[in-house]
């Protein structure tokens, strides 16, 4: 029994010891945390709230609400693993306040944001975390022009008509042209419109586009191609034109500028004749000799039309549309011989330009089948 109560008394005994112990190490904790607050409770500043950051060219826009704490004095932004920061001074006022703060010259790609607010007494809120995105060179070099299938005149409104383009972002696109005042107007046509009209359009001019892109949602730079320069459609399909020489059933001339074809009675009233004989087009009677050595006087004189055979194809000749695809032709020849297949250059007297397309041709007295292109004329 005695051993047992001297068993029991030194199990007392030691736990007495470790409670002190523990008492003592408690306290010392205590007076340490004390000294780490300095007698005052610990509190934090409050937090940017609504955190947004948005994407930009270059750069990122960052916006955010000061909600409920007035003793905020300060906002400081960290970027990149803390390589980069800015601190923006705040000054409260009795309400929410806005915070927005754009952050420039940043490399393209993803960056992560660390962001805290700071009151008067140094006291820093919570951090708030947040990406943002930039865009830059790289993305501009992606962004091509919203196509233009046509853009025609008619009576002084252009009409252009626009092709589809497969990205995301697309705005629209800006025109840029010249009225017949001689001032300079600009239009904004939506993706979404697939024709525009431009009106009171000073002929003979030229216009500019260019298109628009927003490079997603939370982007608040706008992204643009250059400027292209876009001719209106002048060259004019004349459509098909039978004539026929001496052995075809066609009349064997017609007036380019009209595409209508003519008798011989009525090769006087026109100043504009190309006549087809002997496997040739011509601007003077190919028959005068015959004529002279009958008796007969040339049917008419040379209406100063002028050829020359090219190298464009068909598939050329069909997407010829603009005044700059005439661009180094010249034409001396007077006739020219042809056949079926021929894309053959004409000017007249005047300098107008066209095509004439040898669609089909019999036999060098038969008939033959032309197309026309012909430059409008203002």
């Amino acid at each position: 029994m005695k051993v047992y109560n001297i068993k029991m008394k030194s199990s007392v005994l030691w736990s007495m010891v470790i409670v002190l112990f523990l008492g003592a190490v408690s306290c010392t904790d205590m007076d340490d945390y004390k000294k780490f607050i300095k007698g005052g409770e610990l509190t934090y500043a409050g937090k940017l709230d609504s955190t947004l950051i948005y994407s930009g060219h270059n750069r990122v826009v960052v916006t955010g609400l000061f909600l409920a704490d007035p003793k905020i004095t300060s906002c400081k932004l960290w970027w990149d693993d803390k390589s980069d920061s800015l601190s923006v001074p705040v000054v409260r006022t009795a309400g929410v306040d806005t915070f927005k703060i754009s952050i420039n010259n940043l490399t393209e790609g993803t960056h992560s944001f660390e962001i805290r607010t700071y009151n008067k007494l140094g006291n820093s809120s919570v951090p708030v975390y947040a990406t943002g995105k930039v865009y830059g060179d790289s993305y501009q070099s992606t962004l091509v022009n919203r196509p233009i299938v046509s853009a025609t005149e008619d009576q002084e409104n252009v009409t252009i008509t626009w092709g589809g383009l497969d990205s995301d972002g697309t705005l629209g696109s800006d025109v840029i042209f010249t009225d017949n005042t001689g001032k300079t107007q600009t239009q904004f046509c939506p993706i979404k419109t697939t024709t525009m009209n431009l009106p009171n359009y000073a002929e003979g001019t030229s216009f500019q586009y260019r298109t628009l892109f927003l490079p997603d949602s939370m982007a608040i730079d706008t992204f643009s191609t250059a400027y292209q320069k876009q001719e209106i459609m002048n060259v004019i399909d004349m459509g098909q034109i039978p004539i026929g020489g001496w052995n075809g059933v066609n009349v064997s001339a017609f007036d380019p500028t009209t595409g209508l074809t003519l008798h011989s009675y009525q090769y006087a009233i026109t100043a504009s004749i190309i006549m087809f004989d002997n496997g040739c087009l011509a601007a003077t009677d190919i028959d005068a000799a015959w004529h002279g050595s009958h008796g007969g006087v040339p049917r008419f004189s040379d209406t100063g039309i002028r050829f020359a055979k090219t190298n464009l194809t068909a598939s050329d000749f069909d997407a010829f549309h603009y005044d700059s695809q005439f661009e180094g032709m010249t034409a001396t020849e007077n006739p020219i011989a042809i056949q079926a297949g021929d894309i053959i250059f004409f000017q007249t007297k005047d300098g107008r330009k066209g095509l004439l397309k040898v669609v089909k041709m019999t036999d060098p007295l038969g008939d033959i089948l032309l197309e026309e292109k012909l430059q409008k004329y203002y």
